[in-house]
Parts: structure tokens; C-alpha cells; sequence
């Protein structure tokens, strides 16, 4: 039972992510609110750290603000990557862009 849920769901995934690039392209925008939420955490965390409003304890703030910001990089480049997948993807399955029924007016 278990395999056969596995199989389906990398079937249903496969099949999504085949025919259409609207799933990287929800990937990317929360990656990119996710990402931008990160920087303005960092940033909050310096100024604070900065101004003494919150006291941290040793090295909390440098470690806080070096994972949100690496991590919203990093979030960066995958999504980055992603739409070069995407891209590369697109070029290679080679879907022709109208299915036709029946040819009206040609010869052969």
C-alpha cells in the first residue's frame, strides 16, 4: 500500500511539473517573499543590535543575521536554477503547438 501511494504521487508530481511552469513560477514568488522576509528580519536584528534596544547574548545577533541573509541568497540562486530547469525543459520536450483534428484545404 505504501509503495503504490509513493508511485502515485510521484506520477501526479511528474505529471504537474511536466506539462507546465506555473508551479515554479508559485515556487519562486514565495521563495521571493520568503527571501525578503528574511533580509528585513536580518536587518532588523543589526539595528537592534546596533542600537541597544535589545540586548542578545554573545554572537546570537552575528549568527541570526548570517543564516536569513545566506539563507534568502541561497533561496536566490535555487530559484534561479529553477527557472533555468524550467527553461532547458521547455526546449527539449518538443510539444507541438496545436493538436489538429483534421486538415481543411491540404493536399498531401
Amino acid at each position: 500500500m505504501y509503495l503504490l501511494i509513493l508511485f502515485l504521487t510521484f506520477t501526479a508530481i511528474h505529471g504537474i511539473t511536466s506539462y507546465t511552469k506555473n508551479m515554479i513560477r508559485i515556487a519562486t514568488i514565495c521563495g521571493f517573499i520568503i527571501s525578503v522576509f528574511s533580509i528585513c528580519i536580518a536587518v532588523c536584528t543589526f539595528v537592534l543590535k546596533l542600537t541597544g534596544i535589545v540586548t542578545f547574548d554573545v554572537g546570537v545577533a552575528a549568527i541570526s543575521i548570517g543564516v536569513y541573509f545566506f539563507g534568502s541568497v541561497i533561496l536566490f540562486f535555487i530559484r534561479l536554477i529553477g527557472e533555468y530547469i524550467v527553461k532547458m525543459n521547455i526546449r527539449v520536450m518538443n510539444h507541438p503547438l496545436v493538436i489538429e483534428d483534421k486538415r481543411i484545404n491540404f493536399n498531401k
